[in-house]
């Protein structure tokens, strides 16, 4: 068998197989459940701790989704753990006892889910900045990150549901950027002796105490919403975020930020938010949001509140980008015009609506004014800012007076309004 041919399709060359004792005719890559291989090398393992120990440093370890049963440590080394799914791709170490994933050099953790453990992710004396980039941190015993004399970036990432604080950070220089941080147990953002951070476009909401919790250098572009305690507890410089409370700033408001569907943890903007077209770009140095979605997208239907002057397109303001309008792309297939709304099914069988929406018939998860651009319509009352979360595989299409029918490809009827 040639050593570098994918024999039996299965995602493995008979080289790698041959590492894993597979047979490398049969398709049997679901047997170990999860592998991890060295993109340097292209050496594959069954544990992503087998992978640490023949790492060489800046190596990048790839790991298959699965659900990895151990608790990892990087010392010694600066490498990569990058998932290949990052909802199926879980690091879950056996003991509560442990922390899932320990950092001691400046090392990456790259599109995965860490959950359970003392802490997720803990940080610890790094030389360098350790990263954790779009990743989901749930489920500790305490804490979902903790930074300790580290300087540590964490970016586009969910930490959520963690039983004490979500990050907390001591003696460290931090940054927060993009990230959604909600339900955690008592605090979202613990620092203490670490007022060099920043906290850039992240929405931090649903705690029992408070949203950030000691001194910060910069918070902007945030949202800062429904922690029974206080959004913020002491000074910093804040500027261009929505709050529970009114603060000394430029650009700060503190009206509801209308999310898309908080019982379903859905806390994309939605089209008629307040925070949309309303950050400062100052800081802005990062080109998309949680999702991947494009940073400073011009909503024609808000007015620009943000700043600096004369620098639209705005960003908006927390961890999503302009949740439900995008630009109409695609051939029509069938139009369907209402009493003062219209419908179109694209040749994606995707289906989009404008017009008056006072009685949802656009359903974009709001019943309010005219939108003259063209929405993708929800699968559910909740909206999302790409087509996931759209209706998808639509057949048919017809407008009524303030209500909508569609058929999808399976004969399911979907309708909406009213």
């Amino acid at each position: 068998h040639p050593a570098d041919v994918d024999e039996d399709s299965d995602g493995l060359t008979n080289m790698q197989e041959y590492y894993l004792h597979f047979d490398p005719t049969q398709y049997d890559s679901g047997k170990v459940g999860h592998y991890v291989i060295n993109s340097r090398t292209g050496d594959v393992f069954q544990s992503i701790a087998q992978a640490i120990e023949a790492a060489q440093n800046n190596d990048t370890l790839v790991l298959s989704p699965g659900l990895y049963l151990e608790n990892i440590v990087i010392s010694g080394k600066v490498l990569t753990l990058q998932g290949e799914d990052q909802i199926g791709t879980v690091i879950y170490p056996s003991s509560s006892t442990v922390d899932a994933v320990v950092l001691q050099t400046a090392s990456t953790l790259s599109n995965l889910t860490v959950q359970g453990g003392r802490y997720g992710v803990y940080c610890s004396n790094p030389t360098g900045t350790a990263k954790v980039d779009g990743c989901i941190i749930k489920n500790a015993i305490t804490y979902g990150v903790y930074g300790n004399n580290s300087n540590i970036e964490i970016k586009r990432s969910i930490v959520r549901d963690n039983l004490s604080e979500g990050v907390i950070l001591e003696n460290s220089v931090g940054s927060l950027v993009n990230c959604l941080i909600h339900h955690n147990g008592s605090i979202g953002v613990q620092l203490t002796n670490s007022n060099t951070t920043n906290i850039l476009n992240c929405t931090i909401v649903y705690h029992s105490g408070y949203g950030v919790k000691g001194a910060y250098n910069q918070v902007t572009n945030c949202i800062i919403r429904n922690n029974v305690t206080n959004d913020l507890d002491t000074s910093g410089n804040i500027a261009y975020s929505c709050l529970q409370t009114t603060h000394t700033g430029n650009g700060n408001i503190v009206d509801d930020p209308i999310f898309v569907d908080v019982s379903s943890y859905n806390y994309q903007l939605s089209p008629v938010s307040p925070c949309i077209d309303a950050g400062n770009n100052t800081l802005v140095t990062y080109d998309m949001d949680l999702v991947g979605s494009p940073r400073r997208m011009e909503d024609p239907e808000n007015s620009n509140s943000g700043g600096p002057i004369n620098n639209a397109p705005y960003v908006d303001m927390g961890a999503y980008e302009l949740a439900g309008y995008v630009p109409f792309h695609g051939n029509v297939q069938i139009c369907a015009v209402g009493n003062k709304h219209s419908l179109i099914l694209d040749s994606t069988s995707k289906v989009w609506a404008c017009g008056y929406n006072a009685y949802s018939q656009l359903g974009i998860g709001t019943s309010r004014g005219y939108k003259y651009q063209n929405y993708l319509v929800a699968s559910s009352h909740g909206m999302m800012d790409t087509a996931s979360g759209c209706l998808e595989n639509i057949t048919w299409i017809d407008a009524g007076r303030w209500h909508n029918l569609a058929v999808d490809s399976i004969g399911n009827v979907w309708s909406w309004g009213e």
